[in-house]
């Protein structure tokens, strides 16, 4: 784009040699539209780092908006091959400034978008969104998301998941589950990640009897029961069975997912040995512990303290010491 030339189609221009191909043709042959310059506007905006964010704000301030100019400069040979922003290019500069935690630099492109008469689309307020989610101002982009509604745009599960996610890690579990029945209502369908996020927001909440009701509201709805069927979801689960002292209701859930197809994780095992060892059942705990093949320091401390339990002291001593490699103790 820095090589001369005008700026106008993205094709070269050159000499047919009667064969149907054209001849060759220099850098000062090619002519480059918005089109291209939204292709390495998007490209720098990606970059980690000052540089791409610098290259991305030197080529749109390179653009023309298209009610920045008088009739005049619009008549102008100049202006016929000006390349212009469309809402690709501000969408494109929005989406940057959110990756890069600037929310007050992404909401100035937002009005200067409106202010040149282009239309914020569905890719426009989802960058809002999650620009102010993660600079910390849930409630704005919350507010967004209503604004968004509002203008008749459909917004996506991403859009809403990016606010419950917000308004879990705040422990706003109640206005987390109130904004999926508005989704629901308004024919977006929750996805595995969202009942993960409400779930383990619960959880954080110490709330593990709500978050069982949520997963097995869900199991029972034909809408939802396919989104509940993976690992995450189910040891999401079983860890409220454990918070509760429910070992034999952790158990059934671990049968349950093998039944329906899904493989346990060692989170789950540990989840499982957890709430075994908090209802006082430590044969089950050490029956878990058998059938874990690579262990982590959580499963090894639940080992330790199952054997102690037992009053196997030698089996807890035998962990100690096979565990001290030279890697990890």
């Amino acid at each position: 784009l820095a090589v001369g030339g005008d700026r106008g189609a993205p094709w070269p221009r050159g000499e047919s040699d009667g064969s149907g191909d054209s001849a060759a043709t220099t850098a000062d042959n090619w002519i480059t539209d918005t089109r291209c310059y939204n292709i390495v506007l998007a490209a720098a905006s990606k970059m980690k780092g000052a540089d791409g964010q610098q290259i991305a704000s030197e080529l749109f301030e390179a653009m023309v908006d298209p009610k920045s100019s008088t009739k005049e400069w619009a008549d102008s040979a100049e202006a016929q091959t000006a390349p212009f922003r469309d809402a690709v290019s501000y969408n494109t500069m929005i989406a940057g400034h959110a990756r890069a935690g600037r929310v007050q630099d992404a909401l100035a492109m937002f009005r200067s978008m409106k202010s040149c008469g282009l239309e914020p689309d569905k890719f426009t307020y989802t960058s809002l969104i999650k620009a102010s989610v993660e600079s910390g101002d849930v409630d704005g982009g919350k507010s967004i998301l209503d604004d968004m509604e509002s203008k008749d745009l459909e917004a996506d599960v991403f859009a809403y998941n990016t606010v419950i996610k917000g308004l879990c890690d705040r422990f706003r579990w109640y206005e987390a589950k109130e904004l999926v029945t508005e989704m629901e209502w308004n024919g977006v369908t929750p996805d595995s990640y969202t009942y993960g996020m409400l779930m383990n927001g619960l959880l954080k909440a110490d709330k593990p009897g709500p978050a069982l009701t949520l997963f097995e509201t869900a199991c029972a709805d034909p809408r939802t029961v396919d989104v509940t069927q993976n690992v995450q979801i189910y040891t999401t689960a079983v860890t409220a069975a454990s918070m509760m002292g429910d070992h034999a209701r952790a158990l059934g859930l671990v049968s349950r997912m093998v039944s329906a197809g899904v493989k346990p994780n060692l989170k789950t095992f540990t989840s499982l040995m957890s709430g075994c060892l908090s209802s006082g059942q430590t044969r089950y705990a050490l029956d878990i512990f058998g059938k874990i093949s690579e262990h982590d320091g959580l499963s090894l401390e639940l080992g330790i303290r199952a054997f102690c339990d037992s009053a196997d002291f030698a089996s807890a001593t035998s962990i100690l010491t096979e565990q001290r490699d030279g890697r990890r103790e």
